[in-house]
């Protein structure tokens, strides 16, 4: 159930960005769903949580073309697998989930976490049709330096609406709390951060290699195409 808690505590995030607090805190009042936001999750298709159910982590498609409605604001894409035993979503998976949504509703936001897959493919979700995108910087971008903050990127008027929301009404991004020192290491983690991502993958790959030939599997499995820098290995006694 780490998938499902780590998605919970996603849409949590998301929503407090765009104004919310927790479901679970409703009845204080002012909450996203004292304010009419409902939500609905598309899993991907795991039909265990083993990892031998690992070539099972598709997206559910059909779901996921009959699940948006006209009064749907705001879809949002995890993109990385993060702790969960699931393929991570491709570019291409993110280009062709932003065309179903926008099908049935060319109205909806498309967010898309973007974390872990930063700098991985040649192209990044804005690109394909996403309305916004956060991740950390102590990830991927942060060039394995930046001790701490992240970041929102897409539409003007989206970022102005989450930079709103970050600090107090009016200030946007024109105050913060990152002090000289911590924004030199940002910005110098930035310009490391493809390197220290292609090392990252050239690692992974490695470690699929060695640990599938040891018994122990993988995920993604060795030589598979990568859309993020995790890597996953387990070895149990299923059998």
């Amino acid at each position: 159930a780490r998938h499902r808690l780590r998605s919970v505590r996603a849409i949590a995030a998301w929503t407090r960005a765009l104004g919310g607090r927790r479901a679970s805190l409703r009845h204080l009042g002012g909450g996203h769903w004292d304010q009419g936001v409902r939500q609905c999750r598309i899993t991907q298709r795991l039909r265990n949580y083993l990892p031998r159910s690992s070539a099972d982590g598709g997206l559910d498609w059909d779901a996921l073309a009959h699940a948006v409605r006209p009064e749907t604001g705001c879809a949002l894409i995890q993109r990385s697998c993060g702790y969960s035993w699931r393929k991570s979503l491709g570019i291409d998976d993110i280009r062709r989930t932003i065309d179903l949504i926008k099908m049935q509703n060319p109205n909806c936001k498309v967010m898309v976490d973007n974390c872990y897959g930063e700098f991985v493919e040649t192209s990044e979700p804005p690109m394909v049709g996403a309305d916004l995108i956060a991740g950390s910087l102590i990830k991927n971008p942060g060039g394995t330096i930046a001790p701490c903050g992240g970041y929102v990127a897409g539409k003007k008027d989206l970022v102005a609406a989450a930079a709103a929301r970050l600090s107090a009404p009016g200030l946007g991004v024109e105050f913060g709390s990152a002090p000289g020192h911590v924004m030199r290491a940002m910005f110098q983690g930035l310009f490391l951060a493809p390197q220290m991502v292609g090392e990252a993958v050239k690692g992974g790959l490695l470690i699929a290699e060695v640990m599938s030939a040891k018994g122990y599997r993988v995920q993604p499995l060795p030589r598979a195409p990568r859309h993020d820098i995790v890597q996953v290995a387990f070895k149990f006694n299923f059998d």
